[in-house]
């Protein structure tokens, strides 16, 4: 049995490649009664922006558990992007080009990683 009634969409968050590190803020919010809100348009930066305090202060909510964590961009973004908000992916900046040694070793961690996966075959 279904415990909750589900009244606006979330989107998950997709950082642009190039735009560094997001940081995301999940705020439960307990409720007395039902709520009417509508569904913005998850196309608009604008339109999914909530006024946090106004919107407790509005309809009396008390904020019941926070959770934090941080995000970059990787593969998944481009297909999440087109699933969720119906948009291609877009770049931002550039992406730094690796040190010589950050390279090696990377290819040395890589190299490692085959050495390891082929002696168990």
């Amino acid at each position: 049995k279904q415990w909750y009634q589900r009244r606006v969409a979330i989107t998950a968050g997709v950082p642009y490649k190039g735009t560094g590190f997001h940081r995301y803020v999940f705020l439960l919010l307990e409720q007395d009664q039902p709520l009417v809100l509508s569904s913005p348009s998850m196309c608009s930066v604008r339109d999914r922006t909530v006024n946090v305090p106004e919107l407790i202060l509005e309809h009396g909510l008390t904020p019941y558990a926070l959770a934090f964590f941080q995000s970059t961009w990787d593969e998944h973004v481009g297909p999440c992007l087109a699933r969720e908000l119906d948009s291609d992916e877009k770049q931002f900046g550039m992406e730094r080009l690796k040190t010589k040694s950050e390279h090696f070793a990377e290819e040395e961690f890589m190299y490692n990683e085959w050495k390891i996966r082929n002696e168990f075959m």
